[in-house]
């Protein structure tokens, strides 16, 4: 019996410590992760409800393709890194990068 109850025990701590963190778990100093999705040009809802404009730069290879056309396509989920500012309120943030979640 007490066989069972450790290799229960262990099995237990073992399945824990495996489980994957997902993206908004991660805590980085500064830093924030969303997700959201990809609406009209340039512009993205985050799943809190906030809408944010993208950078419009059209030299970026990441947000452009060499047509100068939006990479991103209506209603494509992405993921976005924000700069924090060093400040709790989300109104200041920054993106700092956005990539698609769809493959």
């Amino acid at each position: 019996m007490k066989k069972k109850i450790m290799s229960l025990i262990i099995g237990l701590c073992a399945l824990t410590t495996t489980i994957p963190v997902s993206a908004k778990e991660i805590n980085f100093p500064g830093l924030r992760v969303e997700t959201g999705i990809y609406h009209d040009y340039l512009t993205i809802e985050t799943t809190d409800g906030n809408v944010w404009l993208m950078d419009d730069d059209t030299s970026n290879p990441r947000y452009f393709d060499e047509n100068g056309t939006a990479v991103f396509h209506e209603g494509e989920s992405v993921i976005i890194l924000f700069d924090m500012m060093a400040t709790m309120e989300t109104e200041d943030d920054i993106i700092l990068d956005v990539h698609s979640l769809e493959y």
